[in-house]
């Protein structure tokens, strides 16, 4: 029987078992008599029951797609293997556990291997062509989502690899897009827009490698303190609804925008701050025409109390003329933008509780704080085109 052990810092939280019919997970009892513990999510609460179906939690964490696949490839292990690989990868993962295949605590050592230049562009250029795994088989580091990427320390200007896994990495490195070249400015401009008309979002930098931009991503489960860098737990909604990475859109199964507002509602300690955010996330995302926002692009953190965590992967999928038109989660029953009416929206009021007079209010809002940051807007064209066009057909519907 195999088993990985789940740790927070050097306490075991509980251990995971492949069985016949997939991945179970148990709470130590030495986690659940302690008086810090919390939950791991919404969707497996502290109990001493096994349960015998982890797999949403857990395989959420891992990466998906064509990263997924060469992952698997090189490492030998079946795609649908979700154990085998987090066995190879749970060192250092979303949020503030890591996974062990021993019952030990993680040994604190606290190596890392600072890269010089060379060293990082070489790094980064390998790392474009197979997954980091497959470059040194000592890193066990997952990120999940179907791009590759690369988790990394970045300290006072300083790129450092971790060699054990009591070291959190601070920054993500969102590669250059070999089918998308503009997709890292896409992402910057879009981010950058985001923070400046009231959205909460991590910090991002674009990191030129040889010519190449790549887009540097402060990892908001991380905090910085006197002691060093600390991992914060966190869990993306289909974590918490108990959902599959691969059934993540709504048309598949995956979260809408109702059940979102509704765990917001049960779970977050500022459940009125949070609702207006996602509120401001949908009405933003329709604006850049984000057709891919999904229920694994929203988060809770927790730090220690339960809040909506910062917003993250905001691009405009529209700026591509060959990605898919429909939204991942429907609007008042709608998934196209250009097919939106008032009744559409006037539903979503209903559905998430909120009064659609807020809706039209903080779109009025949205409209007036990116006019106030054209400048923004105008650092990447096809964004404004976007927005533009966006804005004629929606402010009719929102007026």
């Amino acid at each position: 029987m195999k088993k990985l052990f789940a740790f927070y810092q050097q306490k075991l939280v509980g251990v995971l078992v492949k069985g016949n019919n997939g991945i179970s997970f148990t709470y130590s009892k030495s986690w659940l008599k302690d008086a810090d513990n919390f939950a791991l999510s919404v969707n497996l609460p502290l109990q001493e029951v096994p349960f015998e179906h982890a797999e949403s939690f857990f395989a959420n964490m891992l990466p998906e797609g064509e990263t997924r696949f060469l992952l698997c490839k090189s490492l030998g292990v079946s795609e649908k293997n979700d154990f085998g690989l987090l066995v190879e990868l749970g060192g250092e993962i979303a949020g503030a556990i890591t996974l062990q295949t021993h019952s030990e605590p993680p040994i604190e050592r606290a190596l890392v291997r600072d890269l010089n230049h060379d060293e990082l562009e070489e790094l980064i250029a390998q790392a474009m062509q197979v997954p980091y795994k497959t470059i040194d088989p000592k890193m066990r580091l997952s990120l999940a989502g179907a791009q590759n990427k690369l988790p990394i320390i970045y300290v006072s200007g300083q790129f450092s690899l971790p060699l054990s896994s009591d070291v959190p990495t601070t920054h993500i490195i969102k590669f250059a897009n070999p089918h998308f070249t503009d997709l890292v400015m896409n992402e910057y401009t879009v981010m950058r827009l985001a923070q400046a008309v009231g959205l909460n979002v991590p910090e991002v930098a674009v990191l030129t490698i040889d010519g190449i931009d790549h887009l540097v991503v402060t990892r908001y489960d991380r905090l910085q303190t006197s002691a060093g860098w600390e991992r914060l737990h966190q869990e993306d909604f289909c974590q918490a609804l108990g959902v599959l990475h691969h059934n993540k859109y709504e048309s598949e199964g995956g979260p809408s925008l109702a059940q979102c507002v509704s765990l917001i509602r049960e779970h977050s300690t500022q459940p009125a701050a949070d609702i207006l955010q996602l509120v401001r996330w949908v009405l933003f995302n329709l604006i850049i025409g984000n057709h891919d926002a999904h229920g694994k692009n929203i988060a809770f953190l927790y730090s220690p109390k339960c809040v909506l965590a910062p917003f993250y992967d905001l691009i405009s999928t529209q700026c591509y003329p060959g990605l898919s038109r429909k939204l991942s989660m429907k609007v008042g029953g709608e998934n196209r933008i250009n097919w939106l009416q008032v009744r559409h929206f006037e539903r979503l009021s209903a559905e998430i509780g909120v009064k659609h007079i807020l809706i039209k209010k903080e779109f009025r809002r949205l409209v007036q704080a990116i006019d106030e940051n054209v400048d923004l807007v105008n650092e990447f064209e096809p964004l404004k085109q976007v927005i533009n066009n966006n804005l004629k057909y929606l402010e009719s519907r929102l007026r």
